[in-house]
């Protein structure tokens, strides 16, 4: 899943954020039966105040997350490093994501550090998922 779900998130929060934004212009049309005179501001403030209403939240949430996700990732897999007692949980979380960025490297890790670096890519998919749930609930809600 990876970088493809915030990716595709994200392009669902940018749709429903234009169908907001088209939304909220036509409704303030409409409220004055589409003459434009009688809105006290141009009709696109009306849609641009209702998207905002829609990405805010999404914007708070994604931040929220990339603060919060890192830690819980980190203290997740010093979890698994009980184990390990020749290195510092905090050298072999860092050997981990070494071998989680290079490929070449991770052709020659043991299988125990294999296991870890799966373990650690499984946590980010997870990750990614609650993002993705957290993201699709803000749509829901708005």
């Amino acid at each position: 899943m990876g970088n493809s779900g915030f990716i595709i998130s994200s392009v669902v929060i940018l749709l429903v954020v234009s169908c907001a934004y088209n939304y909220g212009r036509k409704y303030a049309l409409g409220s004055v039966n589409y003459k434009r005179e009688e809105l006290h501001s141009l009709p696109g403030y009306y849609g641009i105040y209702l998207a905002l209403w829609f990405i805010f939240p999404a914007l708070l949430i994604y931040i929220l997350w990339q603060i919060v996700e890192p830690i819980l990732v980190d203290q997740a897999m010093k979890a698994q490093f009980s184990v390990y007692q020749d290195l510092s949980a905090a050298a072999l979380l860092e050997q981990v994501k070494n071998l989680v960025g290079n490929k070449f490297a991770l052709k020659s890790a043991t299988p125990e550090q294999i296991e870890l670096v799966n373990r650690y890519l499984e946590l980010k998919e997870i990750g990614y998922a609650i993002l993705s749930a957290l993201y699709q609930s803000v749509v829901r809600l708005a």
